[in-house]
């Protein structure tokens, strides 16, 4: 059986022998040589499926930017580690380490 004998003839054929008209209002929707329903523009259903869209980029522009600055974040968290290990190779021999490894030279400890 060919794949598109399920994904569109059948489709078709229960779409023109159903009864209820509110399965699929074509005054509404239009369907492609696929069997893909498409809102006709302008129609409520159009409208519903603008606002359905910009609510989706909305949200993906939110996850975006939400992406990129724990990118920045952990960018900025290499760096420090970067400059604390590289602070710790060039510190003087003998000097006070704290319990992760970082000088006391500067820290008062009166």
């Amino acid at each position: 059986m060919e794949s598109f004998w399920l994904a569109e003839t059948l489709k078709y054929f229960y779409l023109l022998f159903e009864d209820d008209p509110s399965v699929v209002d074509f005054d509404e929707w239009v369907l492609n040589t696929e069997a893909h329903p498409l809102p006709i523009w302008g129609s409520p259903a159009d409208k519903k499926a603008r606002a359905r869209l910009a609510r989706r980029r909305l949200v993906a522009t939110k996850a975006r930017k939400r992406r990129e600055a724990e990118e920045a974040a952990l960018q900025e968290m290499e760096t420090l580690h970067t400059e604390t290990r590289q602070a710790r190779q060039n510190a003087p021999k003998g000097e006070p380490l704290d319990r992760e490894g970082y000088g006391l030279a500067g820290l008062d400890m009166e």
